[in-house]
This record gives C-alpha cells, structure tokens and sequence, in this order.
C-alpha cells in the first residue's frame, strides 16, 4: 500500500474527512479522479499557476513530469475543507476517537506528538520573529504570545496561505479558518486575531 492510499484509509476515511485529498494526484481510479474533480470545482483559487494546474487536472492534461513525482508528498500537499478540518481536530480532541466512537489514534500517541518535543535552543526567525523560542511537539505547533487566550496545553497548525486550526484540550474546543491573502501579502493579524476573537467569547 502505498502512502496516500494508507493515509487516506487509516486516517481520513476513519474521521469522515470525505473533502480531503492530495493536491495535484492524479490517480488512475476513475471514481477517485471524479471526486477530486468535484472538490477542485469548488476550489477558491486566488493565483495563476494553481489555477492552470486546476484547469489541467479538471482537463485531463498531465502536468510535465518531475522527479519529484516519484516521491511521497505528506507534507504541504493536503487540500481540504473547514468541515473536515474540524473532523481531524475532534478527534484529537477525543483523545484519537471521532465523535462517531471510531478509534483511529491510540490515546498515547495522541499525547505524545502534541507535548513539546524541541529543545529550548530552538530559537524562532521567521517574519521578523528575532531569535524567541520556538516550541514545537511532534508535528504541531505550541508556539504562544502575550495575545493567546487559548489554554497552556494548545496546540495548532497554520497552514499555507493563511489557514489554521487549533486545538485547546482544556476547553474542549476545535478552531478553523482559512484566511485569503491576495499572494505575498500574508499578515499574522488575520490569522492570530481571528483566534483571540473567537476564545474571547467563552464564558
């Protein structure tokens, strides 16, 4: 088995994530192809290179083969919805158990890749940052400032062109967004505001 066809069985078909695919696969399987067409279809696309990918997949056309295609893409290469994003984050929430009762992650692996694992010497660069410290578990982020109101054992992922989801233990509570920037124009304000907005209101 391959490493999208396992992904995709232990861990998206487990949570319900019936919206999430890997971005710019294209598998030989025709009801495969059918339903990553129907998701592209609904795609909000705000630059010109992925909207000719877009078209070409929708089209039918292959894309110029790389070497790179002959390698695994896990990370930076998973499209998906809000609605499905909220089915990962519940389960994560639920220990590894979606709210539908299905375990998919051991309650000790869930724990183990969300406590910090980098070392204090790992200092933060990126956007200006200057050299803070830069907490990360095994795969998300624990990264928190003087504006978080989540909870100390949060954790979260921001990913590519201004989306996010949050996870806060404590609270019980899941959080995603998908922020559109018009491209290179990121700002951490839209992205970071929107969750101080949305924990501000809880009781």
């Amino acid at each position: 088995m391959d490493v999208y066809e396992f992904i995709k069985k232990e861990l998206f078909d487990p949570c319900g994530m019936s919206d999430t695919i890997f971005s710019w696969r294209r598998p030989s399987d025709p009801i495969e192809r059918g339903k990553i067409r129907a998701i592209y279809e609904r795609a909000v696309v705000l630059d010109k290179d992925t909207e000719e990918e877009i078209a070409a997949f929708i089209e039918g056309k292959s894309h110029a083969p790389s070497p790179f295609d002959a390698m695994p893409k896990t990370a930076g290469d998973i499209v998906s919805t809000l609605q499905d994003l909220i089915k990962f984050g519940n389960m994560l929430i639920g220990q590894g158990t979606t709210l539908e009762g299905k375990r998919v992650l051991g309650r000790r692996a869930v724990y183990r890749m969300t406590e910090r694992y980098t070392g204090r010497e790992i200092r933060d660069y990126c956007w200006g940052a200057g050299g803070v410290e830069r907490p990360y578990a095994l795969g998300p982020d624990r990264r928190r400032n003087a504006d978080n109101l989540y909870s100390p054992s949060f954790y979260f992922h921001e990913g590519s062109g201004g989306c996010a989801l949050i996870i806060d233990p404590e609270e019980r509570m899941v959080g995603a967004w998908f922020v559109p920037f018009v491209e290179g124009q990121w700002r951490p304000a839209a992205v970071y505001n929107t969750g101080a907005v949305a924990w501000s209101g809880l009781k």
